[in-house]
């Protein structure tokens, strides 16, 4: 058994589910399911509605980049969701946003909340990187499909929905770092939570 605790077993275990495509996290459930706000430690960015967002024009997905962003969704799916107990949802919203760009949606199955239980905390960090590392390694083959990642959970998919935005080119280079700098987990949520803001909608995802 793997004894979780440190930055640089969680590294590990992301680097070894990049690889294999797959990751186990031995950890035992949440223990706190308050409704508090997604994460963690950081202030909120500023909250985009919208209706307040300008309206840009973009053309209609392709038959190719519709069999893409299906083959991407599964391909993530699979890989959040292998041996994990914060098991994930995935799938691309093939319509474009009022500011013309699409995004591929991850829900976490239990909320990303605050807690003062280390592994709890690491455990979420753990999920939202590897949600950044899952999405970048599977739209490699075609950044023009998709504009941004949206990280949401059970709290923001009930009511108003919100996610979290983090633009693909922003996440691209917080992977880049991760592997090819040693960047170590605290490090790279931090950049993720500094780089995202928070979207609502009363849009019900597809």
């Amino acid at each position: 058994m793997v004894t979780l605790g440190t930055a640089s077993n969680y590294r590990l275990i992301l680097v070894s589910a990049v690889t294999a495509s797959c990751v186990t996290l031995l950890m035992q459930p949440m223990l706190s399911r308050r409704a508090l706000p997604i994460l963690v430690d950081m202030p909120l960015e500023k909250t985009v509605k919208p209706q307040d967002q300008p309206v840009k024009k973009r053309d209609l997905p392709t038959p190719d980049d519709i069999r893409f962003l299906t083959r991407t969704g599964e391909k993530i799916s699979s890989m959040m969701n292998a041996g994990q107990t914060l098991t994930s949802k995935v799938w691309p919203d093939f319509s474009t946003d009022l500011e013309g760009r699409r995004g591929i949606f991850i829900a976490c199955s239990q909320p990303l909340i605050p807690t003062s239980n280390e592994d709890d905390m690491q455990r979420q960090k753990t999920w939202i990187l590897l949600a950044v590392i899952a999405t970048v390694k599977y739209t490699e083959a075609n950044r023009r499909a998709v504009d941004y990642i949206a990280i949401t959970d059970p709290l923001g998919m009930a009511g108003e929905r919100w996610y979290y935005e983090l633009e693909l080119t922003t996440a691209a280079g917080i992977h880049s770092q991760f592997f090819n700098e040693g960047l170590s987990l605290e490090q790279s949520c931090r950049m993720i939570m500094s780089s995202w803001h928070r979207v609502t909608s009363k849009t019900t995802p597809q």
